[in-house]
């Protein structure tokens, strides 16, 4: 048999003789263009390669949304390798007209793979065809933009989905009038304080919560009782808006009803520092915890005495023996050789 040198070079190429295995690992480490450009190199490796680049779509522009939808209807077999769906959250708010937004919804519908959909970036229209009727067997993470008033949408589409286990929702206000929720796999939320009553608890749910509480938010006790019904949940951060809400408030719920969470962080959108007042509340309600190891307050930077600062952490860590390290005003605090210790940390 005579080989031409093309067949020779390709007899003697590794690629031959490689596991698929193996090149999916080496390609999956490639950059989005390295793997249009290894699509283009032979058919074997367009085969391994394909689903390694639609794996994951990340859309940042109109235009490449159209880009993509354009494709998928011309190869609609590719849906099949989709697993993740976001928009990007480095560019300003898209704006998708509703003719977009129907396109974009036929295009979820065939991604029968999808494990992760994060549409979290887009404020300003409602997927509403696709809480009404998609569901995804495999979605473990949802990240949405709740626009209307009416929960009902929502609420079917996460109980069409007890395989999500993180789920992050944005709105502009509470939630009201919620049906019951069964995500017995959730164990991680992050959204609005007034969703999370609406949670059938299991003994293994929410592990960790990021809630937000908006101006008009009055109840500090409700969601954070139901939270502590499970007895599950190790971090919680608390997001509040004006200096009407204060962090001594919210520790004093959280030490009746979280007493065994190991983490507490919180962020002030209007800055500041705690006062002496503040911080010896605190203190009282610090030694309610009994598995605390981590205290973080985030707000915008202040001029203060870092002799202050220190005398805080002290006071902190002698009323909560298990604190182990704690953050404020730009610093960690941890102990060193029986010493608390400050450095500059950025979050």
């Amino acid at each position: 048999m005579v080989l031409t040198r093309s067949a020779t070079r390709a007899h003697n190429s590794i690629i031959r003789w490689l596991p698929n295995e193996i090149l999916s690992a080496v390609i999956s480490e490639a950059s989005i263009p390295d793997l249009v450009v290894l699509c283009r190199t032979s058919r074997l490796i367009c085969k391994i390669a394909t689903p390694v680049l639609y794996r994951v779509i990340s859309l940042s522009t109109v235009a490449q949304i159209e880009d993509f939808l354009q494709t998928m209807s011309l190869h609609s077999g590719l849906s099949c390798h989709v697993r993740e769906f976001s928009f990007e959250y480095e560019v300003p708010n898209l704006a998708l007209t509703s003719h977009l937004v129907e396109s974009i919804t036929a295009a979820l519908f065939q991604f029968r793979h999808l494990e992760c959909l994060d549409l979290l970036r887009n404020q300003s229209i409602e997927f509403t065809d696709m809480l009404h009727h998609a569901h995804f067997p495999n979605l473990r993470a949802f990240r949405y933009c709740v626009q209307s008033d009416d929960s009902a949408p929502l609420v079917a589409f996460l109980n069409r989905h007890p395989t999500i286990t993180e789920l992050a929702l944005n709105k502009s206000g509470p939630f009201e009038h919620l049906a019951p929720i069964h995500l017995p796999n959730l164990e991680c939320y992050t959204g609005t304080n007034s969703f999370i009553i609406a949670f059938k608890l299991h003994s293994r749910s929410i592990r960790r919560a990021r809630l937000f509480w908006h101006a008009t938010d009055e109840d500090v006790d409700t969601p954070l009782l139901h939270l502590g019904s499970a007895g599950s949940l190790h971090a919680i951060t608390v997001i509040f808006p004006s200096t009407d809400f204060k962090e001594r408030n919210f520790l004093r719920a959280m030490a009746t009803h979280l007493p065994h969470v190991k983490s507490i962080g919180f962020w002030n959108a209007c800055g500041g520092f705690p006062s002496r007042a503040d911080t010896l509340e605190i203190a009282t309600h610090l030694k309610e915890f009994g598995a605390l190891s981590f205290l973080g307050f985030y707000a915008a930077e202040v001029e203060h005495n870092p002799n202050d600062e220190r005398e805080i952490v002290l006071a902190w860590s002698a009323a909560c023996k298990t604190l182990v390290s704690v953050y404020m005003n730009g610093r960690r605090w941890t102990p060193a050789d029986g010493h608390w210790a400050d450095e500059p940390y950025r979050i």
